[in-house]
């Protein structure tokens, strides 16, 4: 893991990564992979942070995958993976 999202506890706040990712990991042929983890329901939100923030482009010139993991509350296994990059 070479980044991921953080909570403030001063202002009640989380930061994502870059792209509005919650990780950034590098896999061993350096290339950098972002997940973005979400509830279902909220993929458009995140898909539309992420497009804010660079989106594909930013992505590609960095050699970045980008996958959206959505998961069910109290269940670790995801319900849908999908490769936005």
């Amino acid at each position: 893991v070479v980044d991921r999202e953080r909570f403030d506890f001063r202002t009640q706040r989380t930061h994502d990564t870059m792209l509005g990712m919650d990780a950034l990991m590098r896999r061993p042929d350096f290339r950098l992979v972002g997940i973005q983890g979400a509830g279902r329901g909220e993929r458009a939100e995140h898909y539309r942070r992420f497009l804010e923030r660079g989106g594909i482009m930013a992505a590609q010139a960095m050699n970045m995958e980008v996958y959206y993991v959505e998961f069910e509350r109290g269940n670790k296994v995801p319900v849908k993976v999908e490769q936005w990059v």
